[in-house]
C-alpha cells in the first residue's frame, strides 16, 4: 500500500519549546541555499499508558519551514518558497517511513530556506531528497 502524501497538521513543528531544541540541540547540514536541522528527540510527555487514539493522532515526525524575512521582504515571496519546500517535502516524505523511530522519541526536521532568489521546484525536491537519503537515513 502506498504511503499518505498529505500534510495534516500533527505533523508540523509549531511548540516553541521543541523548536528551540531543534537549534539548540539539533544536527545541521547545508545544501547550496538550504540549512537543514534534525534532531532525534526524547518526549518526556510520553507515557506508556496514553490511549491509543492519542498515540494515533500524533506523529512522530514533526516538520517546519523557515524563510527570511529579510532576504524576502515581501510575504508573498517568501510564502511562495514555503509552499515550494513544504510541497518538496510532502512528495519526499515516504523516504521515512522505513526510519526506525522507537516509542517515546520524535523526530523533528528543519529546512531553513536562506537564498536571495526564488527556488524552483525541482531544486528543492532534490535538495529535499538528497538531505534525507544522506543525513538521516544513514
Amino acid at each position: 500500500m502506498l504511503a499518505s502524501r498529505k500534510f495534516p497538521k500533527s505533523e508540523r513543528l509549531r511548540n516553541d519549546n521543541f523548536i528551540a531544541a531543534l537549534f539548540k540541540h539539533g544536527k545541521r547540514a547545508h545544501s547550496g541555499e538550504f540549512l537543514f536541522i534534525h534532531l532525534l528527540y526524547n518526549n518526556p510527555l510520553y507515557n506508556n499508558e496514553i490511549e491509543e487514539k492519542t498515540i494515533k493522532q500524533s506523529s512522530k515526525i514533526k516538520f517546519f519551514v523557515g524563510v527570511r524575512k529579510k532576504e524576502f521582504k515581501h510575504a508573498v515571496k517568501r510564502n511562495r518558497v514555503r509552499r515550494l519546500i513544504k510541497e518538496s517535502y510532502r512528495n519526499n516524505k515516504n523516504l521515512l517511513d522505513n526510519f526506525p523511530i522507537s516509542d517515546g522519541k520524535m523526530l523533528f526536521l528543519g529546512i531553513l530556506y536562506i537564498g536571495k532568489t526564488v527556488p524552483t521546484y525541482s531544486e528543492c525536491c532534490e535538495k529535499i531528497h538528497s538531505f534525507i537519503t544522506n543525513n538521516i537515513l544513514n
